[in-house]
């Protein structure tokens, strides 16, 4: 009887409220839910977090530096704060990425509730503003003074880069601003004067590549192993002398180096389907590559003909990573 009494009184309660009041109120509500759910969420909770360990601890700067993007937004009529987004340089090609959120005017109410993010094309799943560098402090609040937050993914939520470019919406709860956005670059570290580092040879690496100027060929690359030891395979689907040429070689290297070269060779001589006999196919040594990887969408890749002069093409990834095949 205690327990329905209580009820009633939070239903009349929220019934006497007024719509925005009340949508904060949800918002607040639902946010607490999230926040236990992914505190009881055990090892998923450490998968799931982009949190740069080491670059920052909280309380988090709320003075933005370096390159930002910005949007202002009303809250309500009388309400209004300001998002500043940007990135604190940590190492090499690593940065951690900051959403600031600053009041205009009164005490604009801020929840992680009403954010969405947009990467590759895929929709995280309930992202949290996470305000500490340890465990899940969610922001939703009236905000008095500036707070700072990351992007923390649900732990079912699809893979984040904090690094990669992506697109921020905020839902301002106010009909004159709806839902704002923010469109942020990949992370760059010349805009830093951060001298870059390459990628250390991993799966995550793995995948199709080409150049957007060179359209009608493309790389195959496969970073995988064989009875432990890590095996790179490599396959160019290019041309020579006006006929299609498939250039493939694979070598044995270690997680530690950030480049690797190997001997590629150029087969022909057999035929297709029912007719083909490996015993027909001629393998004739081409020439050398060499890769590295200036970021995980990036590779350089430099040519040495046996015939002919030297080069270097800087291709892209074609496709985005699937599932926990992430480059870190």
């Amino acid at each position: 009887m205690q327990s329905l009494r209580v009820i009633l009184t939070l239903v009349s309660i929220m019934v006497a409220l007024p719509a925005s009041a009340l949508d904060e109120t949800s918002d607040r509500l639902v946010n607490d839910q999230r926040v236990f759910a992914e505190s009881n969420a055990g090892e998923r909770m450490q998968r799931a977090k982009e949190f740069t360990t080491g670059c920052a601890t909280s309380p988090f700067p709320t003075t933005p530096s370096g390159p930002q993007w910005t949007t202002t937004f009303n809250t309500s009529s009388a309400e209004a704060a300001r998002l500043t987004v940007w990135r604190k340089p940590c190492s090499g090609n690593d940065a951690q990425l900051f959403l600031t959120f600053a009041p205009i005017a009164g005490s604009p109410f801020i929840c992680s509730t009403r954010v969405d993010v947009v990467q590759n094309g895929v929709q995280l799943s309930s992202p949290f503003l996470n305000l500490s560098s340890t465990g899940v402090d969610s922001l939703c609040t009236d905000l008095l003074v500036p707070a700072t937050a990351y992007i923390r993914p649900s732990s079912n939520s699809a893979p984040f880069n904090d690094d990669a470019a992506m697109t921020i919406f905020y839902e301002s709860g106010s009909s004159s601003s709806g839902t704002v956005q923010i469109a942020v670059p990949a992370y760059d570290p010349a805009a830093y004067q951060v001298t870059p580092v390459d990628k250390s040879l991993q799966g995550g690496l793995s995948g199709t590549y080409f150049s957007a100027s060179r359209s009608g060929e493309g790389v195959l690359v496969d970073f995988g192993q064989a009875n432990g030891q890590p095996i790179v395979f490599f396959s160019w689907y290019t041309y020579g002398s006006g006929t299609q040429q498939w250039l493939v070689g694979s070598t044995a290297f270690s997680t530690s180096q950030t480049t690797v070269s190997l001997d590629v060779i150029n087969t022909a001589g057999a035929s297709f389907g029912a007719l083909f006999r490996p015993e027909d196919v001629v393998r004739t040594p081409w020439g050398a590559v060499t890769l590295r990887f200036p970021n995980c969408t990036t590779m350089e890749l430099s040519y040495r003909p046996l015939a002919g002069s030297p080069g270097t093409i800087v291709m892209t990834r074609g496709l985005d990573r699937l599932g926990q095949a992430q480059c870190n």
